[in-house]
C-alpha cells in the first residue's frame, strides 16, 4: 500500500480511499478555561468562607484558648481560601484552606474536555505535616468534574458543604501533642495531680 500525501493508496483496486481520522478534541484556550473557573471561584466564595466562618466558630467555642485568624480569599496564582489556627498550648499552629483544584494544574489537560475541576479541603499543621482533609473521588475517573457543568460543579461542593466539621477539632487535638513540645496546660496538671496521688502527699 502506498501513501498519496495522507490518503491511503489501494494497489489491488488502484482506487483511493477516503482516510480515516481520528480527531482528539482540543484543550480549550486558556483565557477561556480561566474565564470559566474564575466566575466560578467569584460564585461560589460566600459559600466558602461561610463554611470557613463555621469551622472557626465551632472550633474557638470548644476550645477557648485557640485563636483564629481569617478566613481570607488568596486570589493569586490559584483560588484558595484559608483559616489559621493558633494552639497557644502547643505552641503550634493549623491551617485550614479550601482549594479550587484546576485540572490542568495537576497535569491532566484532557479530563472533562480540559475543563475538569473540583473542591479541596486540607488540614494542615505548621510545617507541612498534612493532618486531614476531603478531596472527594480524588485518584479516581470521577475527581474532576466539567467546570462548564453547572449542576456537577454545585453537586461536587456540595460534598463539601454538607460534611460533618464536628471532627476537625479532634483531628487536631489527636495530632498536635505528639508534634508539640510539650503536652497542653490541662494535661500537665492532671498528670502533677496522679503523681501527688502516687507519692501519698
Amino acid at each position: 500500500m502506498g501513501l498519496l500525501g495522507d490518503i491511503p493508496l489501494d494497489k489491488d483496486a488502484h482506487a483511493l480511499r477516503p482516510p480515516i481520522l481520528v480527531r482528539t478534541p482540543a484543550p480549550p484556550a486558556a483565557a477561556d478555561y480561566v474565564e470559566v473557573v474564575t466566575a466560578i471561584a467569584h460564585r461560589y466564595s460566600p459559600r466558602i468562607m461561610a463554611v470557613l466562618e463555621e469551622i472557626r466558630t465551632v472550633l474557638v467555642a470548644a476550645e477557648p484558648t485557640w485563636t483564629a485568624e481569617g478566613p481570607f480569599e488568596m486570589f493569586d496564582d490559584e483560588f484558595r481560601w484559608e483559616l489559621g489556627v493558633r494552639l497557644p498550648a502547643e505552641a503550634q499552629s493549623v491551617g485550614l484552606t479550601i482549594d479550587l483544584c484546576e485540572a490542568p494544574g495537576y497535569g491532566d489537560d484532557q479530563s472533562c474536555g480540559g475543563y475538569g475541576m473540583s473542591f479541596g479541603l486540607d488540614i494542615v499543621a505548621e510545617g507541612g505535616r498534612i493532618l486531614g482533609g476531603l478531596r472527594p473521588f480524588n485518584y479516581t475517573n470521577q475527581c474532576w468534574v466539567d467546570a462548564r457543568n453547572e449542576a456537577a460543579v454545585a453537586e461536587r461542593w456540595s460534598l463539601l458543604e454538607k460534611a460533618d466539621i464536628g471532627g476537625i477539632r479532634g483531628l487536631i487535638t489527636s495530632a498536635i501533642p505528639f508534634d508539640g513540645p510539650s503536652p497542653p496546660a490541662r494535661t500537665r496538671r492532671r498528670a502533677a495531680a496522679r503523681g501527688t496521688a502516687r507519692r501519698g502527699l
